[in-house]
């Protein structure tokens, strides 16, 4: 396991760019990861949390590229077919709760998906299915909101938010990509216990080098903080959100 962090980057005003500082329900990054051989079996969370994600096959374990030429050198994983990681503590995930998602990724095909998080015993995750290309919110069944997602197969810094009540956002690199239809006024919750795979049994084709969650709606200043310290490590431009 590597022992940096490898995020750190001097952001505006020339501070020491810290993404913890938004206690984070989990977060993780490619930098630090349990290796057996090439393959990752554990992404360690470096939230306050210790939520670490584990997978003991062998053949259900994402790839480790330690330089990542894509990503401005970074380190990346990648996730492909059968991979996936189970969550050591599950995760309670609220229709109608405030809730951020980022991540600097991207899918390698198009025609492949990426869900984040998602459960063994129900129908139920916040994923990327390209195939339909939309960013999916779907509990126990039933959908509860979606956006028109596009350009995924660029590495770019990606963020979700959902507005208690309200809607569900698609950021990419700060330009609001899109707005769901559906309010998330109608209370719901599933259990994720499990991530970095593929509920639906599309085809799982995906790399990334963080990835965070916290439940709450991180303010604008925080969003941009971020936005500003992770494009100068892909570098990228972020534009900022107003």
């Amino acid at each position: 396991m590597s022992s940096k962090l490898g995020i750190y980057s001097q952001a505006a005003g020339g501070d020491v760019f810290d993404p913890l500082t938004m206690n984070w329900d989990i977060y993780y990054d490619s930098d630090n990861v349990i290796l057996s051989g090439s393959s990752v079996s554990s992404f360690v969370d470096l939230s306050s949390n210790s939520n670490n994600s584990t997978q003991a096959t062998t053949a259900n374990q994402g790839t480790l590229i330690a330089t990542d030429v894509s990503y401005n050198n970074l380190s990346t994983v990648e996730v492909t077919g059968t991979d996936f990681y189970d969550l050591t503590n599950n995760l309670t995930i609220n229709r109608n709760g405030n809730r951020t998602i980022w991540w600097m990724g991207n899918n390698i095909v198009t025609a492949s998906t990426f869900e984040f998080l998602y459960s063994t015993t129900s129908f139920s995750f916040i994923g990327y299915v390209r195939a339909a290309g939309v960013i999916n919110f779907v509990g126990n069944g039933s959908q509860w909101a979606n956006v028109t997602a596009t350009n995924v197969t660029a590495p770019l810094i990606n963020t979700i938010t959902f507005t208690a009540n309200g809607k569900m956002r698609f950021y990419q690199n700060g330009v609001l990509i899109n707005v769901s239809t559906a309010d998330l006024n109608v209370s719901g919750t599933f259990t994720a216990d499990r991530m970095f795979g593929t509920k639906t049994g599309s085809a799982l084709n995906a790399k990334f080098h963080q990835f965070s969650s916290v439940e709450r709606l991180l303010t604008i200043n925080e969003l941009n903080y971020l936005g500003d310290g992770f494009s100068q490590q892909l570098g990228t431009t972020w534009t900022p959100i107003v």
